[in-house]
C-alpha cells in the first residue's frame, strides 16, 4: 500500500466513525423526544433543544454519508457502487426536500408540523418556540444534502460544491459554539441548539475528510517542518476559543464575587498565564531548534551518503575494463571513460559536444539519428535496453567489431543514455577459427570415411583372394603337403580370416561419429533385449543368467546402444571363470544423466590395466586363451562419449568385474521395478 493510499484509507476511516457517531447521537436524541428524557434533547433546562425534525435529517445525512465512504472503491469519493450509491443520493434528496420546505415556511410564516404526528406532545415538551426546525439548521442541513448530491456529478465543479458546502457549514456550526459559549445569540439564534450544532458540525467534518481531508492529513504527515508546526499548532488554534470565552466567564464570576479583590487576582491569574505562555514558548522553541538540527543532520547524512555513490560511481567509470559513454537526448557525447579513450583514440575533449555518429562506420551511422529520435517519439526499443553486435570506428578509421549494450538514465531535468562498448575482435576471430577448424575437420572426417571404405574394399578383396586360394590349395593339392607344410597354410589362412576381421572392426570403430544417427530418446530396455537376442547362442552354450532391471530412458543413437549393451554382455561371456556366468544389468538415473552398470561374476581384471583395456588393439590375453581383435571395448567407449558420457570399470582378478557408463536422460522413471531374467530361474547373487 502506498503513502497516498494509506491517507485516503484513514480519512474515509476516519470519515465513516465520525458519520456512525453523528448517527448515534441523532438517535439519542430522538429517543429523548420519544420517551421524554430531557437530557437527550438539550444540555440543561432553558436552552434551546434539538429539534426532533433536525434529529431526522442528521439521520439522513449521516446515513447517505455512511453509504457512500463504506462503498468507495479508490481514492475517488464518486466511484461508488451503483445500488448504495443510488441509496444514498434517495436519502440526501429526501433531507433536501425537508429542509427546503421548512426553510420556505419560515420565509413565508406557512408551516405544518409534520414531526408532531410522531411526538404529539413536542409543543409541552419544549416550549412553544420550538415547533419547527430553525432557518438556520435548515440552511445547513440542505447545503450538506446537496453537497452529498453533488459528488454524483462525477466532475470538478460538483467537487467544489462538496468542499465548499462542508466548509461552509463547519465554519457556521463553530460560531454558533462560540454564540452559545460566549452568551451571544446572535452567533446562533433563538432555535438553534448546542446539540444541533455538534452534530451538523460533526457531518461537515465528516464531509470535509471524505472530500479533501487527504490533502491536510498529507500535509501533517512526516517530520517536515511544515508538518511538525502543523500538528502542534492546529490543536492550540482550536482550543484557544473556548479556553478563552471560559476564562472570560471565569473573570466576570471573580468580579461579581470578589469586587476589588477581583484586580488583584487578575493580576497574579496574568502573571501566572504569561510566566505558562513564556514556558511554553521556550519548550516549542527548543524542540523546532532539535527538529531542525535533525533535518540539517539527515540532509548532511545524505549530501554524504550521495557523494560516496558519486565516488563510488566515479571509480567504476574510471576502472571499468569495457568503455563507457554517455550521451544526451540529441545524440551528443557527454563523457569517456578511460577505457573508451583507449578504444577508439580520442580525448576526452575531442569528442565532448559531438554526435555519437563519430564513432560509428556506415551504415549505422546513418540510422542512428533516426533509431534515437523514434525511440524518444514512440517508445519503441531497437537498441534501447537490447544488447547487441555491431561495428565502431576508432579516429584513424578503422573498424573493428564491438558487443553493444545501451540504457536509459532519468535525470531531474532531462533524459540520458549510457552505453557500454566492449571490443570482441579477438572473440570474432577465434570464432572464425573455430569455423575454419570445424570446416576442416568434418572435410577430414569425409575423407578419412572416405579412405577407410576405399582401404577396407581394397584390402577384403585380396585377403578374399588369399583365403580362398589357400583353402583351394589345402583341398587340391594337401596331399602332395607334409604336415609342416599345412601347418603352414593353416596360418595363413588364420592371418588373412584375422586381418580381414581387423579391417572390418577398424572400419566399425571409424564409422562411430560418422555414420552414426542422431541422438533421440531410446529405450534402454528394447536395446538390452536386442543385445541379449543376438547373443542367444552364447548365452544357452554357457549356461549364463542375466538378470536386467528396469532401465531408464536415455539420449542416444538406439544402434549404438544395442552394440554396447552387446560388447560387454559379450565379453562378460566369453572372459567367464569356472563357474556358470551370471550377469546382472541395472540403471538409474543421477541428476539429469543415468548411470549403467553391466555385472558378471567372470575372471576379473587387475586394476593396472583398468584404463588400458579401454584403448583400440589392446589385449590382456593371447589369442589361444581368449579370441578377439581387442577393439570392442574401444567401441564402447567411442559410443559412450558421443553420448555426452564416461565409461569405467571396478574390477578385482578372480572376483568379476562392473563396467559403469553414464547417459544423459530423457524420462522420468519410478522409485522401484521388477527385474527381468533370462534363461535360467533367478537366484540370490553376490556379485563383486
Amino acid at each position: 500500500m502506498t503513502e497516498r493510499e494509506a491517507v485516503f484509507r484513514y480519512c474515509r476511516i476516519t470519515s465513516m466513525v465520525l458519520a456512525g457517531s453523528v448517527l448515534i447521537a441523532a438517535l439519542l436524541v430522538l429517543s429523548g423526544w420519544w420517551w421524554q428524557v430531557d437530557q437527550f434533547v438539550r444540555p440543561a433546562s432553558g436552552m434551546p433543544a434539538t429539534h426532533p425534525l433536525t434529529a431526522i435529517s442528521v439521520c439522513l445525512v449521516a446515513t447517505a454519508l455512511l453509504l457512500r465512504s463504506t462503498s468507495v472503491k479508490s481514492s475517488q469519493l464518486t466511484s461508488v457502487d451503483d445500488f448504495t450509491g443510488g441509496v444514498s443520493t434517495s436519502l440526501a434528496c429526501f433531507c433536501v426536500m425537508i429542509s427546503a420546505t421548512n426553510f420556505i415556511g419560515w420565509l413565508t410564516g406557512w408551516y405544518t408540523c409534520p414531526d408532531e404526528w410522531l411526538f404529539p406532545d413536542i409543543s409541552t415538551a419544549a416550549g412553544p418556540a420550538v415547533c419547527r426546525m430553525s432557518a438556520a439548521t435548515s440552511f445547513m442541513l440542505g447545503l450538506l444534502a446537496v453537497s452529498v448530491l453533488s459528488h454524483a456529478l462525477r466532475s470538478s465543479s460538483g467537487s467544489k460544491i462538496g468542499k465548499y458546502g462542508a466548509q461552509t457549514v463547519i465554519a457556521l456550526a463553530v460560531l454558533m459554539l462560540l454564540g452559545h459559549l460566549m452568551g451571544v445569540r446572535a452567533l446562533y439564534g433563538y432555535f438553534t441548539s448546542v446539540y444541533t450544532a455538534l452534530l451538523v458540525g460533526g457531518l461537515g467534518v465528516s464531509l470535509w475528510l471524505l472530500n479533501e481531508g487527504h490533502y491536510w492529513v498529507s500535509a501533517m504527515r512526516g517530520n517536515r517542518l511544515l508538518a511538525v508546526n502543523f500538528r502542534y499548532l492546529l490543536p492550540i488554534v482550536c482550543i484557544a476559543p473556548v479556553v478563552a470565552v471560559m476564562m472570560s466567564r471565569v473573570i466576570s464570576w471573580v468580579h461579581a464575587s470578589l469586587g476589588e479583590q477581583a484586580g488583584l487576582l487578575g493580576a497574579w491569574g496574568l502573571g501566572i498565564a504569561m510566566m505558562l505562555c513564556f514556558g511554553r514558548y521556550i519548550r516549542e522553541t527548543r524542540r523546532l531548534h532539535d527538529v531542525i538540527l535533525a533535518q540539517q543532520l539527515s540532509m548532511q547524512e545524505l549530501r554524504d551518503e550521495s557523494q560516496i555513490s558519486n565516488e563510488r560511481a566515479r571509480a567504476i567509470f574510471d576502472v571499468a575494463v569495457d568503455a563507457i559513454v554517455t550521451i544526451n537526448c540529441q545524440g551528443e557525447i557527454e563523457l569517456i571513460n578511460p577505457a573508451a579513450e583507449k578504444l577508439f583514440g580520442y580525448a576526452p575533449e575531442e569528442v565532448r559536444g559531438r554526435n555519437i555518429k563519430m564513432l560509428m562506420p556506415d551504415p549505422y551511422r546513418s540510422n542512428h539519428d533516426s533509431y534515437l529520435q523514434a525511440y524518444l517519439t514512440t517508445g519503441e526499443r531497437k537498441v534501447i535496453g537490447i544488447g547487441r553486435e555491431a561495428m565502431a570506428q576508432r579516429k584513424d578509421g578503422s573498424t573493428f567489431p564491438i558487443e553493444l549494450s545501451v540504457s536509459e538514465i532519468m535525470l531531474p531535468d532531462r533524459v540520458g543514455f549510457v552505453g557500454m562498448v566492449r571490443d570482441i575482435s579477438i572473440r570474432k576471430q577465434a570464432e572464425e577459427e573455430m569455423q575454419y577448424a570445424n570446416e576442416t575437420l568434418t572435410k577430414s572426417n569425409s575423407e578419412l570415411e572416405h579412405f577407410a571404405y576405399i582401404a577396407s574394399h581394397d584390402l577384403q578383396e585380396p585377403l578374399r583372394k588369399i583365403s580362398a586360394y589357400c583353402s583351394l590349395l589345402k583341398d587340391e593339392k594337401g596331399n602332395m603337403l607334409d604336415e609342416e607344410g599345412l601347418d603352414y597354410l593353416d596360418v595363413a589362412m588364420r592371418g588373412s580370416e584375422r586381418l580381414s576381421q581387423l579391417v572390418k572392426d577398424l572400419l566399425t570403430f571409424s564409422r562411430i561419429t560418422t555414420r552414426g544417427q542422431a541422438l533421440e530418446a531410446v529405450d534402454s530396455n528394447t536395446s538390452v533385449q536386442e543385445a541379449v537376442a543376438n547373443l542367444e547362442m552364447s548365452i544357452e552354450e554357457s549356461g549364463a543368467e542375466i538378470i536386467v532391471d528396469r532401465l531408464p530412458g536415455v539420449m542416444t543413437d538406439a544402434s549404438q546402444l544395442t552394440q554396447l549393451f552387446q560388447n560387454l554382455i559379450g565379453n562378460a561371456l566369453k572372459y567367464r571363470g569356472d563357474e556358470s556366468p551370471v550377469i546382472h544389468i541395472s540403471g538409474k538415473k543421477v541428476g539429469e544423466q543415468c548411470e549403467f552398470s553391466v555385472c558378471d561374476n567372470g575372471i576379473g581384471i587387475d586394476k593396472q590395466f583398468h584404463d588400458k583395456i579401454f584403448q583400440i588393439f589392446q589385449r590382456l590375453h593371447n589369442r589361444r586363451e581368449y579370441s578377439g581383435t581387442g577393439i570392442g571395448l574401444a567401441l564402447c567407449k567411442r559410443i559412450v562419449e558421443r553420448s555426452g558420457g564416461i565409461i569405467w570399470v571396478d574390477s578385482e582378478p578372480g572376483r568379476g568385474s562392473t563396467f559403469h557408463f553414464t547417459m544423459k536422460a530423457t524420462v522420468e522413471e519410478g522409485d522401484h521395478h521388477e527385474p527381468h531374467q533370462f534363461n535360467r530361474e533367478p537366484r540370490d547373487l553376490a556379485l563383486a
